[in-house]
């Protein structure tokens, strides 16, 4: 019960930080409680590892990169490197590939310089704890079958 009512808030924080973002591009200092407590919680189910540390640099770096380069967003740089601290690289890597995929979509429909891409991340991320295991395996089961 414990866990599923945990889901249900992670998953009510992603909506939360869609809506944010989505709606004023502009995240406050304040989201680092929730997020905080979120990443404790997450540690006391799932425990943490160095892989943890090591995905979230992984990620983290080239959106930082891109921050510096006027691209991408503090709000960005920090919700992917939390994410991939929390969700480890397979689940990651899917999140990302959504999450870029629907920010393409969103830039060619809007015609916008701007993309919310903390929404596109969160429904990346639910997405990804959803399916991510499956559609990773997908990915590298087809990735492998090129060579054949």
């Amino acid at each position: 019960v414990v866990c599923k009512t945990m889901n249900n808030l992670f998953y009510f924080y992603l909506l939360c930080i869609a809506i944010q973002d989505l709606y004023t591009y502009y995240f406050s200092y304040r989201w680092l409680v929730p997020s905080i407590c979120i990443g404790i919680i997450w540690g006391l189910g799932y425990g943490y590892q160095w892989e943890n540390i090591i995905c979230a640099l992984f990620f983290g770096l080239p959106v930082f990169i891109a921050y510096k380069k006027k691209g991408m967003g503090s709000a960005d740089v920090a919700f992917v490197s939390f994410f991939s601290f929390l969700l480890g690289i397979e689940r990651m890597l899917v999140a990302m590939i959504i999450a870029t995929l629907i920010g393409i979509v969103w830039s060619l429909i809007k015609k916008e310089r701007y993309v919310p891409f903390v929404s596109c991340l969160a429904i990346g991320v639910f997405i990804s704890l959803w399916k991510g295991y499956t559609i990773y395996s997908h990915i590298l089961f087809h990735l492998g079958s090129l060579g054949a």
